[in-house]
């Protein structure tokens, strides 16, 4: 008697040792996840809940000058769980120092309600760790990434949640995506990094001897991540110009950035006046 077998969308598992890498690291806001909704949508709703007026068009304004200007009292922007920073942001963004007003917004960005998980992560994630291979996340962050990420359901889809709050270094500082690599027990050319941020991701990466793809440009989607991961590697990654990086389309998937000793000047990739992704309190 014949049994009939679920669909998969593999049909069967590759073989762990031709694959190109043992482990994905991966950036949390922009790549994984993102704000439901814009930072003037939830700081204009709990400010007037709070009786605080403010125009939305201030808050934009004002929230990414904040957001912008150096964060004097530590190098890191987040240290713990960052209310310091953020409570700065707040209150420079409405107008208004009310205690009660931050820490409602601060809270409710720990909330599922307030993130959304990026289409097709979660299926792509499963497959690849299903395949052998250890995935962690890599994030500039404060301490709440841990129950975000357990609130969302994804905590089980990570071997390693390397925190900059934690590490004490921020991408693009090499030493976050070393402790992401000492924590799978993987050296860096076995691992490949994405994230959303040119500067901080795909350079940071790189100058930590990472192979690096920019999320939404390099690579477009989850599924476009795993099927990178688990096709096998018929030859070795051809070697590419170090001094020249990532752009759209200018690269088949199959020619991997290689580190970039001598990478461009540091700077965002964002265009000018766009709000960062990190829309939080």
């Amino acid at each position: 008697m014949s049994v009939s077998r679920p669909c998969s969308t593999r049909s069967a598992q590759p073989d762990r040792a031709s694959l190109p890498y043992k482990g994905l690291l991966l950036d949390a806001a922009g790549t994984l996840l993102s704000p439901s909704e814009s930072v003037v949508d939830v700081y204009t709703r709990y400010a007037l809940k709070h009786g605080v007026t403010v125009e939305s068009s201030q808050i934009l304004s004002e929230f990414r000058s904040a957001y912008s200007q150096p964060w004097a009292k530590s190098a890191l922007r987040y240290e713990g769980d960052g209310r310091p920073f953020w409570r700065r942001i707040v209150a420079l963004s409405t107008g208004s120092d009310c205690p009660v007003m931050f820490e409602s917004i601060y809270m409710y960005y720990t909330t599922a309600e307030a993130w959304t998980l990026t289409p097709g992560a979660v299926t792509a994630l499963t497959q690849i760790r299903a395949a052998g291979l250890k995935i962690a996340v890599v994030s500039n962050f404060d301490t709440r990434l841990r129950p975000i990420l357990k609130v969302l359901g994804a905590e089980h889809l990570f071997d390693a949640v390397v925190v900059s709050a934690e590490v004490g270094a921020e991408k693009p500082n090499p030493i976050i995506f070393e402790a992401a690599c000492n924590q799978l027990r993987l050296l860096p050319e076995e691992v490949l990094h994405v994230g959303d941020d040119r500067r901080n991701d795909v350079w940071g990466a790189r100058d930590a001897g990472i192979a690096a793809l920019h999320f939404g440009l390099d690579i477009e989607t989850f599924d476009d991540i795993a099927t990178l991961l688990l096709t096998p590697q018929t030859s070795p990654r051809p070697a590419i110009n170090a001094n020249e990086p990532a752009t759209a389309g200018s690269k088949p998937l199959e020619m991997l950035p290689p580190r970039l000793p001598h990478g461009p000047p540091h700077g965002s990739q964002r265009a000018a006046g766009t709000e960062p992704l990190v829309t939080m309190a």
